[in-house]
């Protein structure tokens, strides 16, 4: 099975209780296609100070009114 089978499983068994920290920056000029992927499925933080309070934010509010990179990312086609 590719590993993103795994990714959609766990974001259907946590529903709003899942995020992804991700050690690289994220540039929309630059976006690879695993990392378009991961955040289509799974709201997707920088692992820094500012995106740990980010997604703890995103995490105690349910998933809800927080603007995450599953919405920035929605326009690209992959």
């Amino acid at each position: 099975m590719p590993g993103v089978y795994y990714i959609r499983e766990l974001a259907n068994h946590f529903k709003n209780n899942v995020v992804w920290l991700n050690p690289e920056i994220i540039r929309l000029e630059w976006v690879p296609w695993t990392r378009k992927i991961i955040s289509s499925i799974i709201p997707m933080f920088h692992l820094t100070v500012e995106g740990i309070e980010e997604a703890m934010d995103f995490l105690r509010k349910g998933g809800k009114d927080t603007f995450t990179t599953v919405q920035m990312l929605k326009g690209f086609k992959y």
